[in-house]
């Protein structure tokens, strides 16, 4: 079953919560990626490398983002 995400949202608004996020590279389309709560991660296909790659901080920070549409546990 697919999960329901949020719109959209554009790179001036940071996310509330860390974790893994789809963020939309221009040039690269849509990857996955993690907030620390005050910088994205590298970009990845899958979860396990974007969580991998977190300490590295993306050059894309104008990428619009989304998350999934549910309050955490």
């Amino acid at each position: 079953m697919k999960q329901k995400l949020t719109p959209w949202y554009p790179s001036r608004i940071k996310p509330v919560r860390r974790g893994l996020y789809e963020r939309d590279i221009p040039t690269i389309g849509v990857r996955l990626s993690f907030w620390t709560g005050k910088y994205w991660g590298g970009f990845a296909m899958i979860n396990e490398c974007a969580f991998n790659n977190r300490t590295f901080r993306t050059g894309h920070p104008q990428a619009r983002w989304r998350g999934i549409a549910r309050k955490p546990k």
